[in-house]
C-alpha cells in the first residue's frame, strides 16, 4: 500500500493525467492478485511435497518470476511518466 502511494506521489510530481493513475492503479492491482496466486502457488506446493522435488522449485520460482515481471512493470510504467514529464513529449 505504501508503494502505491509513493507511485501516486511520483506521479504528482510530474504532474500527471488521470490516465497515467488509473493505469498504475491497475498495474498495481494485477500486482497484488500475482501476489496473491504466488503464495497459494506456494502453500499448495508445501501441501504436496514436504520436503524437496524439483516440480516444487519450478513452481515456486515461477511464481516469484510472475510478481517480478509485474514489479518491474510498475517501475517502467513509473520511469515512463516521469521521463516524458521531464524530459519532454
Amino acid at each position: 500500500m505504501l508503494a502505491l502511494l509513493l507511485g501516486f506521489g511520483l506521479l504528482a510530481i510530474a504532474g500527471a493525467e488521470m490516465t497515467d493513475y488509473a493505469i498504475l492503479l491497475i498495474l498495481f492491482f494485477c500486482l497484488i492478485a500475482t501476489e496473491a496466486h504466488n503464495t497459494a502457488v506456494e502453500c499448495i506446493v508445501d501441501h504436496l511435497a514436504p520436503d524437496w522435488a524439483a516440480f516444487a522449485r519450478d513452481a515456486k520460482d515461477l511464481g516469484s518470476l510472475a510478481t517480478m515481471c509485474l514489479l518491474c512493470a510498475n517501475g517502467v510504467f513509473l520511469g515512463a511518466v516521469l521521463l516524458r514529464s521531464f524530459v519532454g513529449e
